[in-house]
């Protein structure tokens, strides 16, 4: 399922819905937020300015054994040259090393899958990507971790010089 995420303005502020496989939140912020999927199925809910997702970040880190209680989640918001960049992160997550991940054939071809998939979720979202970092777990899943974006403008040049994310060094090694 690719990302739904709607923005309304009403009096109380904007909402952010966040679809996610057989659930939706809805959630108030003062500003447009993207969550993208992947990071929503690492099973981790950003804390916005004090405002929390339906479920306690302690819940949601105890379903993980990457992640040790102290890991901090959270959006970062820095305005760099006059842009707004957006940072989804979590802390200190374990990462394993490539040469600890069961080099196969089949195991390739699933981290290529999923890579692959990843890659296009962030190219739907139709913002300029500057950086992404992910985990990639034994079972070949792919979850991304860290995704620095800005939003480009209406103004057509602007679109024109979107930067997508290309995972191609990536890929290569899981030939």
């Amino acid at each position: 399922m690719s990302v739904g995420i709607f923005r309304a303005e009403t009096p109380e502020g904007d909402y952010v819905l966040k679809l996610l496989p057989e659930e939706a939140f809805l959630d108030m912020y003062g500003h447009k937020i993207l969550l993208q999927k992947h990071l929503s199925n690492f099973g981790l809910a950003p804390k916005i300015r004090n405002v929390y997702f339906k479920e306690s970040l302690d819940e949601l880190k105890a379903k993980f054994d990457q992640l040790s209680p102290h890991t901090n989640i959270g959006i970062l918001m820095e305005e760099v040259d006059g842009t707004m960049i957006k940072q989804a992160f979590i802390e200190k997550g374990k990462i394993p090393n490539l040469s600890q991940l069961p080099r196969s054939p089949e195991f390739n071809h699933i981290v290529r899958s999923n890579l692959q998939s990843l890659e296009k979720a962030l190219n739907d979202l139709e913002v300029s990507v500057l950086d992404a970092q992910m985990i990639i777990t034994n079972s070949g899943e792919v979850k991304l971790i860290d995704f620095d974006f800005y939003e480009w403008s209406i103004d057509p040049i602007m679109r024109e010089n979107r930067v997508e994310a290309n995972f191609d060094n990536i890929l290569e090694l899981f030939p």
